[in-house]
């Protein structure tokens, strides 16, 4: 946006710039558990995909197999799998976020309950042994109500998930079927991460170590 003398970043820019970074953050953690995730999807399949940077990672992972229909709340899923002649993508509806290209509300919810899925692909941005957790309450009902129209559900997170603290719980460990993270995940956290209750993937990462330091994360 011009100014005088100068030029600012518009509300736009600020929405794209932060998303962007954030997509940034753990790149190769994601993409590894987005391969991971994608091995576990057939040909023919419905799947869901829940709104963020590992499910996006996801989203372009399954972009090449074939019949697939793909429901999600995400812009930037949508915008990844637009072009993919063999996946029948379903935008569900919603309020767009001011701060995040995604959809949340009432009407998606209600959307969501109109289908059956055979995997839901939820995110988190903090996991600890009380369950997934989230920062915003509208996606966190949009995350429950995908996880509840699905047969089987996937969470995927990165390592560095573990050890984060977020506003609202989306999903108890009871009702997720298996875990796809790094092998990033330090021994402290696989300790009680394996004794959860559902299936855990380590993911090795390339060029990192299996195991990470029983240090706090970089803030």
């Amino acid at each position: 946006r011009r100014t005088h003398g100068g030029a600012t970043l518009s509300l736009v820019g600020v929405v794209e710039f932060s998303f962007r970074e954030k997509e940034s953050v753990r790149r190769a953690e994601k993409r590894a558990i987005a391969r991971a995730i994608a091995a576990l999807v057939k040909p023919g399949m419905a799947i869901s995909l829940d709104t963020g940077t590992t499910t996006l990672e996801t989203a372009r992972a399954i972009a090449g197999i074939s019949g697939l229909t793909v429901l999600t709340t995400s812009l930037a899923i949508t915008s990844a799998l637009y072009a993919s002649e063999n996946i029948d993508l379903i935008l569900l509806g919603g309020t767009v976020r001011r701060n995040s290209p995604d959809l949340s509300g009432p009407l998606a919810e209600s959307n969501v309950k109109n289908f059956r899925t055979h995997l839901a692909i939820v995110g988190a941005d903090a996991a600890t042994p009380d369950g997934a957790f989230t920062t915003d309450v509208g996606i966190a009902r949009v995350s429950q109500a995908l996880a509840a129209s699905a047969n089987s559900v996937v969470l995927a997170v990165d390592s560095s998930k573990f050890m984060q603290t977020a506003l609202v719980r989306h999903l108890d460990f009871s009702q997720i079927h298996q875990v796809v993270t790094d092998e990033g995940c330090p021994a402290s956290v696989r300790e009680w991460l394996d004794q959860a209750g559902p299936a855990v993937t380590y993911v090795p990462v390339p060029g990192k170590p299996a195991l990470a330091a029983e240090t706090a994360p970089d803030v």
